[in-house]
């Protein structure tokens, strides 16, 4: 039996790889700004956080652990071996959108897995990755192994009609040739590799979208060149049924792309890809077969990263970049939303925010307008020997133009957060904001708060 299963109370436990992997965060911890309050504090394992939804109510899910929320408290409802996690962790993607984005729940409602798997004769060494389906329904069950892989980067979830079509993006180290395999029906008795395709070449980023009229994978790599010959950047888009989106380009002449993000305009589904050369950053936009790159106007993008994508600004059409403008020093940057328009990238509103780790765009309160959750360093504060630093969590809420209406504090964390996770644990209709951080300077332990919204956002 690989799960055990526990009823009595609260107790340790370990918290998973997902959501965002954050830097640390903002600001100083003034009482009459917080509107964040920690509700519940549990000891973990890991400083990552997500929620779920159970069969009989969401959960938290930590790491080898599955905890409820109840009576203001978090208790324990199941362990799994430390071999298992939710997140792949390819330290190469820890730039792009799809490597921590919560946790990876099947329609049915069972979470997918990833374990490590050790030789038989040498457990202390390393040999393959499995993809395993964990039941909420029966925690009893051990999880059940779907597929085996030398190193899974990426693994998400393509709905089709009444299947589930689990994508994963794993490396060959032996060869250096990368996979992309699709798992038709996974979670059910009957599933069966659906399609792989061979990418001959290395790997940037890699990123689902589900937006449109039929979910689909994107991924932007270098496409492998003969002797003599330069590599080719690519953006090769799959649906789920593996088929070569129309959307297979030539990129720009760029040879290091960073990270990967689905954008709607307002009438079509396209790409935003991020890129680094010895230049600086670069920002581009892939609608249908045509790509251009977002500089220029009034905005350059030589030392800037994208945030979060979602529909910021009511008032027009599509979605918007919340992004981090300013020069290469992280702490100069500031928190900007910008427009896509035909002359590039415009600035809509100037936040005036710095020192913003990563952020996430989410509904908080279910009213269809969405806020961004986050975390904050404050500027000039001194950090430790790993660069770890004060700061706290936030909830912006924005107007219909896209100024910012609200904005929401937790107290100080002295060490930051290092990441996020939001649910709905006690059934208001406002999310709750899970913390994953560290604390304690001699022996450091790692902790999970749950965070309230104790006043309305508007």
């Amino acid at each position: 039996m690989e799960w055990s299963i526990c009823s009595n109370g609260r107790s340790l436990c370990a918290v998973a790889a997902c959501l965002v992997v954050l830097a640390a965060v903002v600001g100083c911890g003034d009482a009459r700004d917080d509107r964040l309050r920690v509700v519940a504090t549990e000891r973990t394992s890991s400083v990552a956080v997500a929620g779920v939804e159970g069969p009989e109510g969401p959960l938290v899910c930590a790491g080898s652990s599955l905890l409820e929320f109840k009576r203001g408290a978090l208790d324990e409802l199941a362990r799994v071996p430390s071999t298992y996690r939710i997140g792949a962790m390819y330290a190469g993607f820890i730039s792009s959108p799809g490597y921590f984005d919560g946790a990876v729940q099947l329609s049915g409602g069972d979470l997918v897995l990833v374990r490590d798997v050790f030789g038989p004769e040498s457990p202390d060494v390393f040999s393959h990755h499995e993809l395993v389906v964990m039941s909420l329904a029966e925690l009893e069950a051990p999880p059940r192994a779907i597929i085996a892989a030398p190193l899974v980067a990426f693994f998400g979830v393509l709905p089709d009609t009444n299947a589930d079509v689990l994508v994963s993006l794993s490396l060959d180290d032996s060869s250096g040739t990368w996979w992309l395999t699709a798992e038709r029906n996974a979670g059910r008795a009957d599933h069966s590799e659906a399609w792989t395709h061979e990418l001959d070449g290395s790997v940037g980023a890699v990123a689902v979208s589900g937006s449109g009229e039929q979910a689909r994978v994107g991924v932007l790599w270098m496409e492998q060149a003969g002797a003599g010959d330069t590599d080719t950047p690519r953006l090769d888009v799959f649906d789920v049924d593996g088929a070569l989106d129309e959307q297979r380009v030539t990129m720009p002449a760029y040879d290091r792309p960073s990270a990967l993000h689905p954008y709607f305009d307002g009438d079509i589904d396209g790409w935003i890809a991020e890129w680094q050369d010895d230049s600086g950053d670069h920002i581009t936009l892939t609608l249908g077969d045509s790509t251009t790159e977002l500089s220029g106007g009034d905005y350059d993008t030589a030392h800037d990263r994208i945030l979060a994508i979602g529909d910021l600004v009511k008032d027009l059409p599509g979605e918007e970049l919340l992004m981090l403008m300013g020069r290469g020093d992280s702490e100069s940057r500031r928190a900007v939303i910008a427009a896509v328009t035909s002359r590039g990238l415009k600035v809509i509103t100037d936040l005036q925010e710095q020192a913003v780790g990563s952020a996430v765009v989410l509904d908080v309160d279910g009213d269809g307008l969405l806020e961004v959750a986050g975390t904050q360093g404050i500027p000039g504060a001194t950090v430790n020997a790993r660069g770890e630093g004060p700061g706290r969590v936030f909830v912006w809420r924005f107007n219909a133009d896209g100024t910012l209406e609200s904005a929401l504090h937790s107290d100080t964390y002295e060490r930051g957060v290092s990441s996020l996770g939001s649910i709905d644990l006690d059934g208001d209709g406002v999310l709750e904001i899970l913390a994953g951080y560290e604390r304690g300077a001699a022996e450091s332990k790692a902790y999970v708060d749950v965070l309230e919204i104790d006043r309305p956002i508007r």
